[in-house]
């Protein structure tokens, strides 16, 4: 037999199978919250501090329930989708917290200017490369109402 057909060593699939393992979700293990459970409140900031502290922790609070966020407009984007993302200021100048806005609720997104305070329902939470992202976001107010309170507050 040359050592062409000879079947190689399993040395490397135990750190194969250790990589899988931690793609795995923390919230795999969790009972799942009920759609219609009533949304947690939260802002941005308290968000992405819970985030920055033990991402263990703030996905077991965060990640599997329906949100209410509040927070100030840093910026409006589009993902690699082309779905409506905003930014919402975090809890320091590295960490904002991204909101997918659902297909339905564009419209409402476009209207939306840097600095207004907005509150969004989302359904859950989960890190993505170092930031809080948030998924099936849709306002809770219109952007309209958001804007002329903070200019009521000025």
């Amino acid at each position: 037999m040359n050592a062409m057909s000879q079947p190689q060593p399993l040395r490397h699939r135990p750190v194969a199978a250790l990589l899988l393992l931690s793609l795995v979700p923390a919230s795999c293990n969790e009972a799942p919250v009920p759609k219609n459970a009533p949304p947690l409140d939260v802002s941005a900031v308290q968000l992405s501090t819970a985030y920055e502290d033990s991402e263990g922790a703030a996905q077991r609070r965060y990640g599997n329930r329906p949100l209410r966020v509040t927070g100030r407009v840093t910026a409006i984007t589009s993902d690699a989708a082309d779905n409506a993302v905003i930014r919402l200021k975090g809890g320091s100048i590295f960490t904002d917290v991204y909101l997918t806005v659902v297909e339905d609720s564009r419209e409402q997104a476009e209207r939306v200017t840097k600095g207004s305070e907005l509150t969004m329902r989302c359904e859950g939470a989960a890190e993505v490369l170092g930031s809080p992202t948030l998924d099936g976001c849709t306002f809770e107010r219109p952007p309209e109402a958001s804007q002329a309170s903070e200019k009521a507050k000025q």
